[in-house]
């Protein structure tokens, strides 16, 4: 009996590890005729029944996408696919079922039938041979189901004969199965075994409600942790991009030891508060008063769960990002629960002292090899160029586990140690933890934080940890100086925060307005615009028809969907390489070669409206020579992508903001302005002025910006809102907040705000707020493709045109031609919905109004295509592809926030190069544009 618990664990183990992999992706093979999955085709009465089965399961698929280190493996996962992976699983879980089984029997041998007869023990033989040759029948049952199915994939449907050897052996295993458990429970006198299994869990439940009251700072902390890796897609876009980096990863595990080292030594000074000499004896050695071992476990619990909350985080971003590890079939948090029942059975019962503790004396000898073994592991995981790229997350995770471990073995018999036990170490932890605290202070000044963040991108994570930091010292402080007190100031400081939740009023986050330059020309109305655009072209497009025959004169609308940094990235690198082909490939003395001289207007959502913007202040500042703008090429973009844009605001989200939102004042500028400021810092240093005024860029009588709307959402009245740099009329754009109305006639919008006010990702950014009745945030909460407000602007154009030709005769035999150009920014995919659980209905509005926007999107893009092709007008659509890296054999991940990678921005690079077919199709409405000096051109409509 004395390897017996170590090893029914790891049975255990293995039994929920392959249980998982036999239910993923369970909703592909619970249909119609089998509403239990694999467990009806095992039971199917009949051959007609079986074929039914394998029909549906053949019929309904889900989209696969994995990345691995050779290839993407990409095209329908059907269900039939998935029943054929599950019953290969299926053979490993026979093994474990039969080992666990046995194993629970073995110990009801001994455990209670100890003062029994022969024949009791006679009796469990029998079980353990009832459950071996269940699993024998189910190993041929798994063979002939394989048989079958592989038979029907490769399309041959006779399947006759096959019944015979999957139906019996399965009726067979389930009744010796369901026999055997039955006998066994009855012996065991199951009511009682529950009551008392009941009773532990009541106690532990109890325990632990205890502990984590009387450490709830700690429990708190490692919640916002346990939120920002594991649920929110911005954690987890965070883990791809820090991995990029050799210092990014030392700072990661760096703070991240010192949070679990505090949350690890921490309990023990809460339960000191009462100590009358509490600075004493922090300063020399901290115990627990009282259950000692129990809270020792439970502190040294939260100290590792520090560790494994990253380390599960990672393998939840490397599902949603569809890269493949060793272990994907399994489920994230089937293994984040079996490692934390792992690690808390070894800390109660001792488990180490087997390997650091032989005959009660600890081994220094052992330790040392162990940690030895241990840093040399992560060094060899995390020291090469290769482990940065992003299918090799999983070493990041098993590096987190690695550290887990090392952190269990040092705190576990750090007293054991004589040198090391004699060590004050409070101070060491304490002032760590002060160190990173003042430099997350630090970083709330924009000067610093903007030095700090001005090459690199990996620093998001670390301070955001340190912010945790400094958020559990501040209110351990509070804890233990009402402890001294006897006053209850963290409650004191929540209500306080209540009350003026609810009874402040504050202009902090007030849309920075600037005031008009005196000499700033008036915007005019966006049909006299039009008016101006049209007169202005007149002779060209005339000029265009002759030349080329007839044909007509392009005119585009470009609409960008939001995204993020990737969204921005797409939209200008698109844009700048049909700009790039036609200047390359026009012929010699055409009217024109610039593909952004014939875009009407850019309409943009969140990233998609920032993309726009920048094309817009990169038009504006290269406006004496337009074909010195190519900043955007895609092989330029990385001088503006790579910066950091993200950190910033969190900094701002956990700090500066935090306080004025607290005390209601405001005495700099928020997170949303710092967000502006650190684009355009960078912007300019690249030739940009991103901080012009809206109003200022829109007045060259050539018309060579495309007019720029940014749409956003106004969450008081739940309408569009938009911003343009030309007076807007509620006629024109019905049901529409037009933010024009709420600006003095002496202020005006920097280029930057107006684009901001568009991407306000909750609660990365925070509402933009003009007055009490109006605050606008990101424009993708209503409809993220900006291609209603596109239509709306083509509608009031050809209004203007049709009145031109109506009333000008010089106007009439104008041949002008609408295009849409629609970017959205993901990789399509295709998904079938999943089966829906009983959870689906009480979850059904919240659903339905997230999911309105994926439904105002399609809609609105869907209108487009439908009147261009009904009007013959053009409908263009562009998105990225999948695209190695081959220098870093890499297949990068395109992630939704303010950070990107640099082979993420190669891989739309390669997918801009890549959609020349589709580019060409544009290209097409350019009879100037020699398409000879390409090679291998397929431009199809």
């Amino acid at each position: 009996m004395y390897v017996f618990k170590p090893l029914f664990y790891l049975v255990l183990i293995g039994l929920l590890f392959t249980l998982s992999m036999t239910t993923k992706n369970n909703f592909l093979i619970k249909t119609e005729n089998a509403p239990f999955g694999i467990i009806s085709l095992e039971l199917s009465p009949n051959t007609l029944h079986q074929k039914k089965i394998l029909k549906e399961w053949d019929s309904v698929y889900r989209y696969q996408q994995v990345y691995s280190r050779d290839t993407v493996i990409t095209g329908k996962l059907t269900g039939l696919d998935v029943a054929i992976k599950q019953t290969g699983a299926d053979n490993s879980f026979i093994l474990f079922y039969i080992s666990f089984l046995s194993m629970l029997f073995f110990k009801y041998r001994y455990t209670f039938a100890a003062a029994q007869n022969l024949t009791t023990s006679k009796r469990w033989i029998e079980l353990v041979l009832m459950v071996i040759v269940a699993g024998l029948l189910d190993l041929i049952e798994n063979s002939n189901l394989l048989k079958v199915m592989n038979n029907y994939a490769a399309g041959n449907e006779n399947i006759r004969g096959q019944l015979l050897w999957i139906l019996v052996p399965a009726s067979l295993k389930f009744a010796l199965l369901l026999t055997a458990l039955v006998y066994f429970l009855i012996r065991i006198n199951i009511l009682n075994q529950i009551s008392l299994w009941l009773q532990k869990l009541s106690s532990l439940f109890i325990a632990f409600v205890i502990y984590g009251w009387r450490f709830r700072i700690i429990l708190f902390g490692l919640s916002a942790l346990f939120f920002l890796m594991v649920i929110t897609n911005q954690g987890q876009d965070l883990l791809v991009t820090i991995n990029t980096s050799d210092w990014g990863i030392f700072w990661f595990f760096s703070v991240t030891t010192i949070l679990a080292l505090l949350n690890w030594h921490l309990p023990k000074i809460y339960d000191n508060l009462d100590n009358p000499d509490l600075k004493k004896v922090t300063l020399t050695h901290l115990e627990f008063s009282k259950h000692k071992k129990e809270k020792l476990d439970f502190a040294r619990f939260l100290g590792l769960l520090t560790f494994l909350i990253p380390a599960i985080g990672v393998l939840i971003t490397m599902q949603s990002y569809h890269i493949s590890y060793l272990a994907a079939d399994v489920s994230p948090l089937v293994i984040f629960t079996v490692t934390c029942v792992l690690y808390f059975s070894a800390l109660n019962y001792n488990w180490l002292d087997y390997i650091f503790k032989p005959k009660g004396v600890f081994s220094f000898k052992r330790y040392a090899i162990a940690m030895a073994l241990i840093f040399m592991a992560i060094i060899y995981f995390g020291q090469s160029e290769q482990t940065r790229a992003p299918f090799y997350l999983a070493y990041l995770s098993l590096n987190f586990y690695l550290l887990s471990l090392a952190f269990t073995i040092t705190v576990s018999y750090r007293t054991s140690m004589t040198a090391v036990s004699k060590i004050p170490i409070t101070p060491f932890i304490i002032s760590a933890g002060l160190v990173v605290s003042f430099l997350f202070i630090a970083c709330n000044f924009e000067s610093i934080i903007f030095f700090l963040t001005r090459y690199d991108r990996f620093y998001t994570l670390p301070i955001v940890i340190a912010s945790l930091i400094a958020y559990t010292l501040l209110f351990s402080f509070l804890l233990i100086l009402g402890n001294r007190m006897k006053i209850q100031f963290i409650t004191l400081f929540l209500l306080f925060v209540i009350y003026k939740s609810f009874t402040g009023i504050s202009d902090f986050h007030k849309v920075h307005l600037v005031p008009k330059p005196a000499n700033q020309i008036p915007a005019t109305d966006l049909r006299i615009y039009s008016l101006q655009w049209l007169e202005s072209r007149k002779a060209e497009i005339t000029a265009f028809n002759e030349k080329y025959n007839g044909k007509a004169y392009p005119v585009f609308f470009v609409n960008a969907y939001g995204g993020g940094i990737k969204a921005a990235a797409w939209t200008t690198m698109v844009i700048s390489r049909l700009d790039q082909l036609l200047r390359k490939n026009t012929e010699k003395g055409s009217l024109y070669n610039d593909f952004q001289h014939y875009a009407f207007s850019y309409s943009g959502v969140s990233g998609g409206s920032i993309g726009l913007s920048l094309l817009c202040a990169a038009r504006i500042s290269n406006n004496e020579n337009q074909l010195n703008d190519t900043l955007f090429y895609p092989e330029n973009s990385l001088k503006i992508y790579k910066n950091d844009f993200l950190t910033a605001n969190l900094v701002g989200l956990f700090g500066r903001d935090a306080l004025m939102s607290l005390i209601g004042f405001s005495w700099y500028p928020d997170r949303a302005r710092i967000q502006e400021k650190n684009w355009e810092y960078h912007t300019s240093k690249q030739g940009l002025n991103y901080a012009i005024m809206l109003g200022a860029g829109w007045h060259d009588p050539k018309k060579e910006v495309p007019l720029f709307f940014s749409n956003t959402y106004d969450i008081n009245t739940g309408f569009k809102g938009l911003v343009a740099p030309v007076i807007l009329n509620k006629k024109d754009f019905p049901g529409t907040i037009l933010l024009q109305e709420m600006i003095d006639k002496n202020q005006d919008l920097r280029l930057s705000t107006a684009a901001f006010i568009s991407a306000r990702f909750p609660y990365i950014s925070p509402t933009a707020k003009f007055n009490e009745q109006h605050h606008f945030t990101d424009g993708g909460t209503l409809e993220k493709s900006g291609a209603e407000t596109s239509l709306q602007v083509l509608t009031v154009f050809k209004s203007v045109l049709d009145s031109l030709r109506s009333n000008d005769e010089s106007f009439k035999n104008l041949n002008i031609k609408f295009n849409f150009l629609s970017l959205p920014n993901s990789i399509p995919v295709i998904d079938s919905l999943e089966r829906v659980k009983n959870l689906y209905e009480p979850l059904a509005p919240a659903m339905g109004i997230l999911n309105s926007t994926n439904g105002n999107t399609l809609k609105a893009d869907s209108i487009n295509r439908f009147l261009a092709q009904k009007n013959n007008w053009n409908y263009f659509s562009i998105n990225p592809t999948i695209k190695k890296i081959k220098v870093a054999n890499v297949w990068p991940v395109l992630p939704l926030g303010w950070q990107i990678s640099d082979y993420a921005l190669e891989q739309m690079a390669l997918s801009v190069n890549d959609s020349k077919s589709l580019l060409y199709t544009i290209l097409a409405e350019f009879p100037m544009y020699n398409s000879k000096k390409e090679k291998n051109i397929t431009a199809s409509r």
